[in-house]
């Protein structure tokens, strides 16, 4: 089972029975449709919880339902993660039961939503020899163009163009090499 951070959840702090399906099944429609919450958080207080109770679980809630569907865990494993969080059997199975039925609707809300950086896939480059420019009627200087091919989080491919010197490409080079063995020597410290 993947672990998943529950800091901050303190279910157990809660009154008993407060993180219910009714609870979950509003915490799932702040995530998935915020503009058309229909039920108050009031009409589901039960007796005995204030009103910082009730805040608290379903900020709680929504971060271990966030959480879980992002890690893409399964109702079972989230079911377990509800309990080591305070919540007794019966609702964490019924709250598991809410979080499956969603959990699609979940990730995909994630994945258009989640930060990442662009990925690299390819890179051409070509070598142009500079004669002449606008300002100097000799230069004579090697230039390097470089095409790198990115995919950005929305999934489309498109190009990046730049243009260095020998020198800055002799510094890209060195940064990239040791940028390379800082990852080698950090996994290896790993396994």
């Amino acid at each position: 089972m993947a672990a998943v951070n529950v800091a901050g959840t303190a279910f157990s702090e809660l009154p008993p029975g407060l993180v219910t399906s009714s609870l979950a099944s509003f915490a799932l429609r702040a995530i998935l449709t915020p503009d058309e919450q229909s039920a108050s958080l009031e009409e589901l207080t039960p007796p005995g919880a204030s009103s910082a109770d009730m805040k608290t679980a379903v900020a709680g809630l929504t971060s271990v339902l966030l959480e879980s569907a992002k890690q893409d865990l399964s109702a079972q494993d989230f079911r377990a993660v509800l309990q080591d969080s305070g919540i007794g059997l019966e609702d964490a199975e019924k709250v598991a039961n809410e979080y499956e039925t969603s959990k699609a609707s979940l990730r995909r809300l994630l994945g258009r939503t989640q930060f990442s950086l662009p990925n690299l896939v390819g890179i051409k480059w070509r070598l142009d020899h500079v004669v002449k420019s606008k300002n100097l009627s000799h230069l004579n200087q090697p230039v390097f163009m470089l095409r790198f091919n990115i995919i950005q989080s929305n999934g489309q491919e498109e190009p990046l163009e730049v243009t260095c010197s020998e020198e800055h490409l002799r510094e890209l080079y060195s940064t990239l090499t040791q940028a390379t063995h800082q990852v080698n020597s950090t996994l290896k410290q790993l396994s």
